[in-house]
């Protein structure tokens, strides 16, 4: 027997130890060094490997995959691209292809500004368990209507719009809500009536928060409001009670905070020199603009918080 063969059966009794430290180091190098793919560099990590698939609007079967942050969504891009057009415009028929974005490493990357939260009640209206039941917060409702009103989601729009309706929502931040998504202004009208009724003014921080021109039309609406007392003189107290009532209070409100443009003040009301100013072709700046309406209370406790409001650079530069 020559010596190679001889070396061969003294290492036959430890072929099986050899073969199993054999797999344990093929299994260490698989699992440190995962294959690459083809086109990939050992460096780069693919989107399903930084991101993390939802845990319930991850649905197999699904044929469309977005990313919000680090969270892969996917779902239906029928309920999409049938309700909107933004989307419709973003996922056109693939004709016979395979659709886009259905794979985790080709996700639909949705806005920086987006929130998972947000985008996780946008679909709960589509895949909600109980049909035509919608138990939903305010905050779930403003979350649905911002991304319904961001991508021209028109009937979840209108169907967050019903909800809020029936929630109560503090008058001050319906307006400014209802103002920021461009909802129907008549809705606002309890809303109106219930700022120009109380006895507080509005303050300084409200009147930011609804926009200066609706803090100027309030303004109005509450003097007027409390323009006449039962002796058919003006009233001198800027804390008097309201003198109008039902029909004739939800005419002011319609007439003062519901119309468009900015109502005009009447022309025998006296002009003090507030922020007055002219223009170089001899019109008026918006700061005199402004002053000629804000005339008529300026000597109300409203009058001073929107004086300041008026007055601030910031405010009057938008």
């Amino acid at each position: 027997m020559d010596q190679h063969a001889s070396s061969h059966l003294v290492l036959l009794p430890f072929a099986p130890l050899l073969f199993a430290l054999y797999l344990h180091l093929i299994a260490q190098a698989t699992r440190l060094s995962p294959p690459a793919m083809p086109g990939v560099t050992g460096t780069t990590k693919s989107t399903a490997d930084t991101s993390l698939r939802h845990s319930k609007y991850y649905i197999d079967g699904a044929d469309l995959v977005l990313r919000v942050a680090n969270t892969l969504f996917r779902v239906h891009r029928f309920f999409l691209t049938r309700d909107s057009k933004h989307f419709e415009d973003k996922l056109p028929h693939s004709f016979g292809k395979p659709p886009k974005h259905s794979l985790d490493d080709d996700p639909l990357v949705l806005d920086d500004d987006v929130l998972e939260v947000d985008f996780e009640r946008l679909l709960w209206v589509f895949y909600n368990p109980k049909y035509s039941i919608y138990n939903g917060s305010i905050d779930k409702w403003i979350s649905i209507l911002k991304l319904a009103h961001k991508w021209d989601f028109i009937e979840v729009k209108a169907l967050a719009v019903r909800e809020l309706q029936n929630l109560q929502i503090p008058p001050i931040q319906k307006v400014a809500l209802y103002q920021t998504y461009s909802i129907d202004r008549n809705l606002l009208q309890p809303a109106f009536t219930a700022l120009t009724t109380r006895d507080e003014p509005i303050t300084i921080e409200e009147g930011r928060e609804i926009t200066l021109e609706t803090a100027l039309r309030l303004a109005k609406a509450r003097e007027l409001a409390r323009a006449l007392g039962s002796s058919g003189k003006k009233s001198g107290n800027p804390r008097s009670p309201v003198n109008v009532a039902g029909v004739e209070l939800d005419a002011l409100i319609k007439d003062v905070l519901l119309q468009s443009p900015l109502p005009s003040v009447p022309s025998h009301t006296p002009q003090p020199s507030i922020a007055r100013g002219t223009a170089p072709d001899g019109g008026d700046t918006p700061q005199s603009t402004l002053a000629k309406w804000f005339d008529p209370f300026l000597n109300t406790p409203q009058g001073e918080v929107l004086a300041s409001i008026v007055l601030c650079p910031a405010d009057l530069l938008g």
